[in-house]
């Protein structure tokens, strides 16, 4: 009596069934045992084959894959592959990368091969599967002979916590903003090699000063260490001016003395990230303002030391009175005004036309309001 055949849709909807619990694989030696029951249990035709052996499974999936419409692509003797987005059978590949890149945001062919149970030789095909015919779900970064991946276009919408939680390793591990590159490499779980960082620093997570890195996140903090560091000289700078000078004279006092500490400016004109010279330009100036008062005053284009500052014009407005109402109370009010500011006027406060005639206003100010207090 002749054997019955394999009934072959039976043993297609089983490799399939397996396949969707294998992100697309079959693998023949590996998944031989539950092919062979699902075939045993699925619903055969009357003249077939109740039961299967190795050879008959490996000789079906052959001949199955050969088929021109058929699901099965034959990746190498033993192994075949269903491609789930060809199909339109969610088998939970992009539900697991977004599991992968919330825990980290580059990721190895080697850690996408273990995430999903996948042989050796077939983590290429599956990363390139994932990356090529518009799917982008991974973003290759090649680096070398070593290629790593982060997360794709298409599946950037939905792994939105995996950049706020390398921010959040970034700014644990960063000390003043900064961090090492050791640090690095244990934030992002790879190596940092020089395309990871280009791919890190596009992407607004660090910018590469060379030999540590700036930590967009944390900008604050560097912005304040910068601050720290520089607040003895600006002090001097203000106390040899006047206290009053231009604010574009302070902004690049701030610029040559974070030039002197760091490359951060020359970094972020590079970096291709956000984070821009103003920003860093900014945060110093604010720190500075709570460290030793430096105030900047947009409307007159100055920057002012407050404290010295309202200290020099309550002295000049003191002595300026004094010396124009002392035993003149027959002068008028206009006319004390004027004489008041004629004094103002000979006053020579600051380094700068722009310092002074901002001191005299606020002098001239404040005279006439004592001026008029005594009238």
């Amino acid at each position: 009596m002749p054997l019955r055949p394999v009934d072959r849709d039976v043993l297609s909807d089983a490799c399939r069934s397996i396949a969707q619990d294998n992100y697309g694989f079959v693998y023949v030696d590996r998944d031989e045992e539950e092919i062979k029951s699902e075939y045993q249990t699925g619903e055969k035709g009357l003249m077939n084959a109740d039961s299967v052996s190795t050879a008959d499974v490996k000789d079906g999936l052959e001949e199955i894959a050969a088929e021109e419409t058929s699901p099965f692509e034959r990746i190498r003797a033993g192994v075949y592959y269903v491609d789930p987005f060809g199909i339109g059978i969610d088998m939970g590949v992009a539900d697991e990368l977004q599991e992968l890149f919330r825990n980290q945001i580059v990721i190895t062919t080697e850690q996408l091969r273990q995430h999903f149970d996948l042989a050796h030789d077939d983590a290429e095909f599956f990363a390139e599967e994932l990356r090529t015919n518009d799917r982008g779900l991974v973003m290759r970064i090649v680096a070398g002979n070593r290629d790593y991946y982060t997360v794709g276009p298409k599946l950037k919408d939905h792994v939105g916590d995996s950049g706020e939680d390398l921010d959040d390793k970034l700014i644990h591990r960063s000390r003043n903003g900064t961090l090492s590159h050791e640090k690095l490499e244990g934030a992002i779980s790879v190596a940092a090699v020089s395309d990871v960082i280009d791919y890190l620093q596009t992407e607004g997570y660090v910018v590469d000063l060379d030999g540590e890195y700036l930590v967009p996140a944390a900008l604050d903090e560097f912005t304040r260490w910068l601050a720290d560091e520089i607040e003895s000289e600006v002090v001097d700078a203000f106390d040899d001016s006047g206290h009053v000078v231009p604010a574009a004279e302070y902004d690049s006092l701030i610029r040559s003395e974070v030039e002197r500490l760091s490359d951060v400016f020359s970094a972020v004109r590079s970096s291709r990230g956000d984070t821009d010279e103003r920003e860093i330009v900014t945060g110093v100036r604010d720190r500075l303002a709570d460290n030793i008062q430096i105030e900047v005053d947009e409307r007159h284009g100055v920057a002012t030391k407050r404290d010295a500052v309202e200290a020099d014009i309550e002295s000049y407005s003191d002595e300026i009175v004094q010396d124009v109402l002392g035993g003149k109370s027959t002068m008028s009010l206009p006319n004390a005004k004027e004489a008041a500011r004629e004094q103002v006027e000979q006053l020579q406060l600051a380094v700068t036309d722009t310092a002074n005639s901002y001191l005299r206003d606020q002098i001239t100010e404040r005279v006439h309001e004592q001026i008029e207090e005594e009238f």
